[in-house]
């Protein structure tokens, strides 16, 4: 189940204390790391900005028992495009192509008849395998390599749904 982080009425959809608990999660899986290794994230507080970001569109997927899942988060938009990312939680690793589509259907569905994205992009970092691979599971397609910056990936709204599982 996608829940939608945004300011409604007022208020968040997920409170600070559900973010900061998040954060300790990805923090006791030693996962925070590697997924804000471009050094912008490295405390709580950095990550409760960067989810409150109005130039983020982020999501949270949880399981059945409302267990989070996966966090994933646009930025970067431009027309009719943005950078996806995902952070997978280590308990849900191996099956995870599930939630990824809920997030993806979540996020080409937005704006119904018509679609703020078209494309989506990722930019991984080529030693990352694991999410190269996750990513080509949900359907991106690999365009290639750019030396300092990573292996750039894209999915369009077209596309989906087209993802192996």
């Amino acid at each position: 189940m996608i829940i939608p982080f945004a300011f409604v009425d007022g208020n968040w959809t997920l409170s600070d204390s559900v973010l900061s608990g998040l954060w300790k999660k990805m923090e006791t899986q030693r996962l925070h790391e590697r997924t804000f290794k471009d050094g912008d994230v490295k405390t709580e507080d950095d990550f409760l900005k960067m989810m409150k970001s109005t130039h983020n569109i982020p999501v949270l997927c949880v399981d059945d028992e409302y267990s989070p899942a996966m966090i994933g988060w646009i930025n970067g938009t431009g027309k009719k495009f943005g950078f996806g990312h995902f952070f997978v939680f280590r308990e849900f690793w191996g099956r995870s192509v599930e939630f990824g589509n809920q997030v993806l259907d979540y996020w080409f569905s937005l704006g119904g008849e018509d679609p703020v994205f078209e494309t989506l992009v990722g930019l991984l970092r080529p030693e990352n395998q694991v999410a190269v691979h996750y990513s080509e599971r949900l359907g991106f397609r690999r365009l290639g390599e750019i030396p300092s910056v990573g292996v750039v990936m894209y999915k369009t709204r077209g596309e989906h749904g087209k993802g192996q599982l």
